[in-house]
């Protein structure tokens, strides 16, 4: 089984969360990837559809993928809660900052 996209997509994921790449950058093209890692374009397309769903890229038709600043991004799918719980939540992770 080939796991190297997921090698990639960590990479990429890594770089994403430490700052490395900025958000709202856009990644280099698939086929500057594909010459990065040197893999296939394919591999690249399955690394990249990662990182779609896991909330570090947005995809652009005929633009590419722009990072996107996951730190923005920090709500409970799963175990949703209300309105109120969140807001309560909230409050208190600012009064400590």
């Amino acid at each position: 089984m080939n796991n190297k996209f997921i090698r990639i997509y960590e990479d990429i994921a890594d770089r994403i969360r430490t700052g490395e790449i900025e958000a709202g950058t856009l990644l280099q093209s698939e086929l500057d990837l594909s010459e990065s890692y040197q893999t296939s374009r394919e591999t690249i397309r399955k690394a990249l559809k990662m990182l779609y769903e896991e909330g570090y890229i947005q995809k652009i038709q005929g633009k590419g993928s722009i990072v996107l600043d996951i730190r923005k991004i920090d709500f409970p799918i799963s175990g949703l809660v209300s309105f109120k719980e969140l807001a309560k939540k909230w409050d208190i992770a600012l009064k400590r900052m």
